[in-house]
């Protein structure tokens, strides 16, 4: 079963739209990212953000990401860790230090394979850190594998909103 395929064990009518917030302040990688996933069939709601600050802003619904219909709780973020205004270094810090949402699977997707950024975001509470491929067919691989894995594999935590409300996010 694909991820967002209709035979969930939810009731009729209640099928949901998963959101994956991708993080990166990089055009061409974010253009790269969406179209792999798209045609490796992940059915996900994607909600792009340039930077940490934008991160913060999302997660606890500031201004415009006040409408939750319109920007719902992600099921995962997928960030890179050089970004201007707050990097993902800081995303991690701020967000593993905020009860509720501190549980939402947090990917480091980054061009950076120095082994002090590998462990640094480790020790900050990413789930994972991948290394971005520089080849397409190398991206596909590495979302497949990540999807497979995080998508379709793992039960994933409910998710408690800034005002106290919980949402589930699979």
């Amino acid at each position: 079963m694909k991820f967002g395929d209709n035979r969930r064990t939810e009731p009729a009518g209640t099928r949901r739209q998963y959101t994956i917030l991708i993080v990166d302040d990089d055009e061409n990688d974010i253009f790269f990212v969406k179209r792999a996933f798209i045609e490796i069939n992940v059915h996900c709601a994607f909600q792009i953000l340039k930077n940490g600050q934008e991160v913060v802003d999302y997660l606890i619904g500031a201004g415009p990401f006040a409408d939750r219909e319109r920007y719902p709780m992600p099921m995962m973020i997928l960030m890179d860790i050089k970004m201007p205004v707050m990097d993902g270094f800081e995303v991690l810090s701020w967000l593993r230090s905020r009860p509720g949402i501190r549980v939402i699977p947090t990917i480091v997707f980054s061009s950076s394979d120095l082994p002090s950024d590998i462990t640094r975001a480790y020790e900050l509470g990413a789930n994972s850190f991948m290394t971005k491929s520089v080849t397409y067919d190398g991206l596909l691989l590495k979302l497949q594998t990540l999807s497979r894995y995080w998508l379709e594999h793992c039960k994933h935590p409910v998710v408690m909103e800034s005002d106290g409300s919980s949402s589930a996010v699979a």
